[in-house]
Formats: structure tokens, sequence, C-alpha cells
């Protein structure tokens, strides 16, 4: 089950926005059924409390799906759009040589929750916790995760636990650092190629669809 991103204040702000809408079109249905149809105005009340209900549900529906990111909404809401494929470079301890190895990142996102899974010609990873960090003081925008990574090698197969985080920069950009257990630690740079992740589920994929020539180069976005 995915876990929820929002802070305190955003799940503050988007239960007072599904109350008040609650109550307005249950004033609002209230007083059609009561002053157009001639229900009894108990009944009229009690009647569209449900209906109300209801059709705040679907209107919550559409929005934590897709509405949040659309138009002046989304810049209300102020929630940073990390969806898409990312691709990038990774370089790790674990390489003797300090070579950069191509990675690529698939988020996908709703305005409640967020997951990644990455892939390289070797590996692939998925979270098991994410947090979206946003600190409005000094616009900084940092996605943390916690992930799962099987490692393939010599017919054999390792499960690596770690932890990682990458700063937003400029919106299309991210850039941060991760740790595992095994232990090693690196650097990740990333650039989104698209908002879309539909048939990108492995590298190979990514690669069918970009070719290496058109992935941004190791420390391009620095």
């Amino acid at each position: 089950m995915a876990s929820l991103t929002l802070t305190g204040v955003e799940l503050s702000r988007l239960t007072k926005v599904f109350a008040v809408t609650a109550l307005v079109l249950t004033a609002a249905i209230s007083l059609f059924r009561w002053g157009c149809l001639g229900h009894p105005f108990g009944q009229a009340v009690l009647q569209s409390v449900f209906l109300a209900i209801t059709l705040t549900g679907l209107l919550f529906a559409g929005f934590y799906r897709f509405g949040w990111r659309l138009g002046p909404l989304a810049r209300w809401m102020g929630r940073p759009d990390l969806r898409g494929v990312w691709l990038g470079h990774l370089a790790s301890s674990y390489f003797k040589d300090g070579q950069p190895i191509p990675i690529v990142f698939v988020i996908r996102q709703t305005y409640l929750d967020i997951s990644i899974c990455s892939y390289t010609e070797k590996q692939r990873g998925q979270s098991t916790f994410e947090a979206l960090i946003q600190n409005n003081r000094h616009a900084i925008t940092v996605l943390a995760y916690i992930y799962e990574l099987d490692r393939h090698y010599a017919g054999a197969q390792e499960r690596v636990k770690g932890t990682g985080e990458v700063e937003l920069l400029g919106g299309d950009r991210l850039r941060g650092f991760y740790w595992t257990n095994s232990p090693t630690h690196g650097s990740i740079s990333l650039q989104r190629k698209a908002t879309e992740c539909d048939g990108v589920q492995s590298f190979e994929d990514a690669l069918r669809k970009w070719p290496s020539p058109e992935w941004p180069p190791p420390g391009a976005t620095n």
C-alpha cells in the first residue's frame, strides 16, 4: 500500500476543502429540493447530505488523480509535480574506477502519494517509503525515499536496502545522494524526459525510447 506524502498543512487544507465542498453542495441541493420540488425542509436536508457526500467524493477522486496538477489549481495547491521518466547517471563507490553508469527513474504520483522505480542495466529498485519535503523559506524541494534493490550477478541475486535523497532543481532536474546497507553510497543526477510513464518498465524500454546519445551526459544536471 502506498504511503501518504502530504505534510500536516497540506492534509489540513485538503480536509477543510472537502468539508466546505460537502457543506456547500448540501445547502445547494437542500434549497433546490425544498424551494423548487416542495419537499419538507428536514427531509430535503437529510436526503441532500448523502448525495452531497457522494458528489464530493467523486470530485475528490478526480482531483487527487489529475486535477491537482492542472492550471491555476496546481499553482494554488503548490504541490510539486514529479511524474514521469527521468534519465541520468549514477556514480557509486561500488565501482572502483568511479565511472558513472546510466540510470532511469520512473516516478508515479497523485496528490496523495508518490512511488519510484529505478532501473540500470543490471539492477532494478523500487521505493517502499517516500517523503516529499518542501522548505518554502529557502525554495527547496527534496524527495527522500527508502528503497529495495534487486542486484543480479554471476547467476545469483542479492536484495539490498537503502535510502536516497534528491533535490528538485528548475522543475525538470533531480540531483542528490543515496546510501545502501551493502555498504555503498553515491550520487545521482537526473533530467526529466517525459511526464508519462506508460511503456517504461525496464532499462531496455527507456533505451529504446531514448537512445544513449539522447541521454544527458554525466554531470549535466549539476
